[in-house]
């Protein structure tokens, strides 16, 4: 019997699809198309979305090593024809975007936390660029399984182990949680950094596959980064493919109420829950932020 991975619910709806190609290809060293089915699940009571198939963490670990990097980007663009180089030294790096997210982090906290942030971790935090802008933050800590360098006055970790030395006011964890397969390991292992003084904070995007209208593609024929013959070269492909929203990076898709449910049933107490609309370099969209403490 399936169960909600947020909510625990069984009043699931079920479609079949596959492991897209690039995954297939990255994480299962196959390029022979279709050979690894799997389902996409939509709970009915907090609509959470997911695929059946999970990764493991050593799958996770193949997927982000060197991640967004010449060769990552070469192979995911043979299954996605519009992830360009320009997109990929985009993505998590432009400046509007990265302003916008900082803005939102800044104003969530200022609106509930009174005490001083000494000590913060951005877990899964990449670079360290979403850290907000101004020194209300003083010891600024990055943990990320990719191994990338980090921005000049940020602290990286390379190991769980290591990020545990510190005593954190502050935690943050910033779209991160679509990716993961194992959500009830790892928001254990989110936990295991802190205390309950410590403050965590999580945002997700809050984007689903169901329900998109056809209206919503229009904004790429006046996003600078998608060419037309890209866009065109995309739907074909994927009238072509057949399959409905095959299996990609994101294997998990929040709702408000979903996400809330979820750090609920993991131990945490929500004191505020937003949703923002951003806009990144892949269009328009909203993200769901949430700040809480562990009980």
């Amino acid at each position: 019997m399936v169960k909600c991975l947020a909510c625990k619910s069984i009043n699931i709806e079920v479609t079949d699809t596959k492991v897209s190609d690039f995954l297939a290809e990255r994480i299962f060293d196959t390029l022979d198309n279709n050979a690894i089915p799997t389902k996409l699940f939509c709970c009915k009571e907090c609509g959470f979305g997911f695929y059946e198939k999970r990764l493991t963490s050593d799958e996770e670990r193949r997927l982000y090593k060197g991640y967004r990097s010449d060769e990552y980007q070469e192979m995911r663009q043979k299954s996605d024809v519009w992830y360009t180089p320009e997109i990929n030294s985009a993505l998590g790096e432009d400046e509007n975007d990265l302003k916008l997210r900082r803005a939102i982090i800044e104003r969530i906290v200022n609106k509930n936390i009174r005490t001083k942030i000494r000590c913060a971790l951005d877990y899964g935090g990449d670079m360290g660029q979403k850290y907000p802008e101004g020194t209300f933050i003083e010891q600024k800590y990055v943990y990320d399984i990719s191994g990338v360098d980090t921005l000049e006055g940020v602290i990286g970790f390379k190991t769980l182990e290591s990020a545990r030395t510190m005593n954190y006011d502050f935690v943050m964890c910033n779209q991160v949680l679509e990716h993961i397969g194992d959500l009830d390991s790892f928001i254990g292992d989110v936990k295991s950094i802190g205390n309950r003084r410590t403050w965590f904070y999580f945002d997700v995007p809050f984007d689903t596959p169901f329900q998109k209208s056809f209206l919503n593609n229009f904004q790429y024929i006046f996003n600078p980064y998608f060419k037309i013959d890209i866009i065109i070269k995309h739907f074909f492909r994927t009238r072509k493919q057949g399959y409905f929203a095959p299996m990609s990076e994101h294997v998990n898709f929040f709702t408000p109420d979903s996400i809330k449910k979820f750090l609920a049933r993991n131990g945490f107490v929500i004191y505020d829950c937003e949703v923002n609309p951003i806009s990144d370099v892949l269009g328009k969209g909203k993200i769901i932020s949430v700040l809480c403490k562990m009980e």
